[in-house]
């Protein structure tokens, strides 16, 4: 008997709500997952609507009012918070409450309200399904796993056509460098997906074989604790730019540009912060006063020096920078200046905070997010 050919995955085309794709989609999660069934709960905070399917028997629950209480409470802790996703072992619950996020994470473009619910939608309910991917210790394993689930979902849906590796892969760098915060070292993972994409049948993908395909990527591509702490250390002179020139992300970039140059040998910096400046240098990233652009002679000598050595990358990828047969040997760093160095950065004015009173001096470092000045208004398109 052969296999039952799987279902591809429903897109949208704007005409119905996005409670009826809930809907849909909380009903499609519990056919292709049957191990939610009974024991799972969809929290829509946009429009205060729950979907639920919680068996009594199977759940801690003792009555219709017991759980209207627990998703009550949920909802309330949850809301602003963006999406998030959890498993109650005592309610034996499994809960997605939904948020929409003040910027886009896996789409862009006037249609993409819908596509990026979704996207997140899936990436929450990579959390519940995907092996190790809401219990594993490691927080950015967990990302990595939900992050792939979700992008193989999407092409599913979308066909691998779509630019949602590109997006997803700008904002994990991006928010990584902007916020120090190891989990959204994901960037290694969703590459290795943009490297598979072309050889990947989606539409013939089994809900079973798209989770395990996305646990198989983010145990192979999920960073060192200690490769993605150090490299984070590495960018801190990039987060202490924007506190220290209250939010301006073009010296940030050019920070970041010079870490970059700096350790175009290091394999993981280098990948990381050519990620980020690459999309500032297209014109790709726009803010609320539009496109984002960074001209002049130093970024003029930072495009070719980072084309070349994102050659290179492309070329060689891990073996970037290692000798190899049938090739000239990597050239040594050289002690002349690179032109990028002589090239002075803009003089920046930081009027004075002034306040009736001073408080006592904090000599204690703020938080990373604390740093993260007006990350979340940035946008890719």
């Amino acid at each position: 008997m052969s296999a039952q050919k799987p279902s591809p995955l429903s897109k949208y085309d704007g005409k119905i709500s996005l409670s009826e794709i809930f809907n849909k989609e909380v009903t499609r999660a519990l056919k292709d997952y049957p191990h939610l069934r009974g024991k799972f709960a969809f929290i829509n905070n946009a429009d205060g609507s729950r979907i639920y399917d919680v068996d009594p028997e199977l759940s801690g629950f003792r009555s219709q009012r017991e759980l209207d209480r627990y998703l009550n409470d949920l909802a309330v802790f949850s809301r602003g918070k963006g999406p998030l996703s959890t498993k109650d072992p005592d309610a034996n619950l499994n809960v997605i409450a939904y948020s929409p996020l003040p910027m886009s994470l896996f789409t862009r473009g006037a249609d993409s309200a819908q596509k990026e619910a979704l996207a997140l939608f899936d990436h929450e309910l990579g959390h519940l399904v995907v092996k190790g991917s809401m219990a594993s210790q490691d927080p950015c394993y967990r990302e990595c796993a939900a992050d792939v689930f979700s992008i193989i979902r999407h092409m599913q849906r979308y066909d691998s056509s779509s630019d949602i590796v590109g997006i997803i892969g700008w904002r994990r760098a991006f928010d990584f460098v902007m916020s120090g915060r190891s989990e959204h070292f994901t960037t290694l993972a969703i590459d290795e997906l943009e490297r598979l994409k072309d050889k990947i049948d989606f539409k013939e993908m089994s809900p079973e074989q798209i989770k395990n395909l996305a646990m198989r990527i983010a145990l192979a591509h999920t960073p060192h604790p200690d490769i993605s702490n150090g490299v984070s250390r590495t960018f801190d002179p990039v987060r202490q730019t924007l506190q220290q020139t209250r939010g301006n992300l073009e010296l940030a970039m050019r920070t970041l540009a010079e870490i970059t140059l700096d350790h175009k040998d290091d394999y993981h910096v280098f990948k990381i912060g050519n990620a980020v400046l690459q999309s500032f240098l297209d014109g790709k990233i726009s803010n609320n006063k539009g496109p984002m652009l960074l001209t002049g002679p130093f970024w003029d000598d930072v495009r070719r020096d980072l084309k070349e050595q994102a050659d290179n990358l492309a070329k060689n990828h891990i073996l970037m920078g290692m000798p190899m047969h049938g090739q000239p040997l990597p050239e040594q760093s050289d002690t002349k200046k690179p032109a990028w160095k002589s090239v002075p950065p803009p003089a920046v004015v930081v009027p004075p905070v002034v306040t009736p009173q001073q408080p006592p001096a904090n000599n204690n470092p703020p938080p990373p997010a604390a740093n993260n000045i007006a990350a979340a208004r940035m946008r890719m398109g």
